[in-house]
């Protein structure tokens, strides 16, 4: 949902964009593709019966799929618990039922009101409806990952390095 060659982590990501307020395709892309590449890597590593190459691509690619929606609604619901609104694509899509918003507004407009009155966001429970969907679609693969992983190689785990490595290694891959 942001502008074209640009990263989230830029300060300008969306600055261009008009924020539609409503479910569409533009907005639930991103986080779309995560999950059902997190799904899908899921679904073919849960299969797998013997630790190999293949085994360890699949899961690290459950996992990282996972994780690329996980860290970025934790940044959303950490600030909320905080007082701060912060836009995430998911959120995004239910900014209509917030009353008083007339949308499409462009993102410099959006981003002043929810600095100036984040609790107009942040009480509005349909705002996390989206975030908690692909919350529960995150952690569950990111755990069914990691169970399928430890099942896989536990009988070679083991030092305590070995676990800890475990742990970090589709981060790795």
């Amino acid at each position: 949902m942001g502008d074209v060659s640009k990263r989230p982590s830029d300060p300008d990501f969306r600055l261009n964009k008009m924020i539609q307020g409503r479910f569409n395709l533009s907005g639930i892309l991103g986080p779309s593709i995560n999950w059902i590449f997190a799904i899908i890597f899921t679904v073919f590593f849960l299969k797998q019966r013997i630790a190999n190459r293949v085994a360890l691509l699949l899961g690290s690619g459950a996992a990282i799929n996972a994780l690329m929606r996980l860290f970025p609604l934790l940044v959303f619901f950490f600030s909320a618990l905080g007082g701060q609104f912060v836009l995430e694509d998911e959120a995004a899509l239910g900014l209509s039922t917030i009353r008083g918003l007339k949308f499409p507004m462009p993102y410099t407009n959006l981003k002043i009101i929810a600095s100036t009155q984040p609790s107009l966001f942040l009480s509005e429970p349909k705002i996390y409806f989206w975030p908690v969907i692909s919350l529960i679609i995150s952690v569950a693969c990111f755990i069914l990952t990691y169970h399928r992983l430890k099942q896989l190689v536990s009988h070679h785990m083991i030092s305590w390095i070995s676990q800890w490595l475990f742990m970090i290694m589709p981060l790795l891959v």
